[in-house]
């Protein structure tokens, strides 16, 4: 089964939001780094969120 973003983006205000991550992506931080900040995320969300 093919997931959408839909599956991975929520707005509950409880998690890691998608502008957190994209600032940190703008700021130079790697997708590997955010990772290992943030062990919840996978790869998977973190693309979702782009």
């Amino acid at each position: 089964m093919i997931k959408e973003w839909r599956d991975f983006i929520k707005s509950d205000g409880t998690r890691v939001t998608v502008e957190l991550i994209l600032e940190k992506l703008a700021a130079g931080e790697t997708v590997e780094q955010i990772l290992d900040e943030h062990p919840r995320l996978t790869k998977e969300r973190v693309y979702a969120g782009l």
